[in-house]
């Protein structure tokens, strides 16, 4: 499957079922999932649960992160998206931003993540461009720039 139509289809996962999310209280989130998430991220705060469908998502703070996990049914996590840090950027991806985009000021960070797939995508402002968007595989690899 090309890299661009997988990304989009991470994309649509990730983004297009928000729009029909439903806020949920705690006590209406199967008491199994509230122990999963909370065996998984103990120092979360400022969660806050939506149902989609027939799967759970919850946005949440965590260790400085901003972070969104959807669960299917099963209690396992379906696609988990998070704020990332210059500090964790893999060697590669620092390398690239280096030596290509050295005129460029990093806005963003952020990480999508499937049980198939992970993409580290950065959002950069040049001086040539108003935006760039860079994306990068789990070894910091450039796969794609817009």
């Amino acid at each position: 499957m090309p890299m661009r139509l997988l990304l989009s289809l991470l994309f649509v996962l990730l983004l297009a079922p928000a729009t029909q999310a439903q806020k949920l209280k705690t006590k209406k989130v199967p008491y199994d999932l509230l122990v999963v998430f909370r065996d998984t991220y103990p120092a979360a705060t400022k969660v806050q649960w939506r149902k989609q469908s027939n799967n759970f998502r919850v946005d949440f703070e965590h260790l400085g992160r901003q972070r969104k996990v959807v669960y299917g049914k099963d209690l396992r996590w379906i696609s988990k998206e998070s704020t990332v840090t210059e500090a964790e950027l893999p060697l590669a991806t620092i390398v690239t931003l280096k030596e290509e985009y050295g005129t460029c000021v990093l806005k963003q960070l952020r990480s999508f993540e499937t049980q198939e797939q992970f993409t580290l995508e950065a959002v950069l402002a040049c001086p040539d461009k108003k935006t760039q968007t860079l994306r990068f595989d789990r070894n910091g690899r450039l796969q794609t720039s817009k």
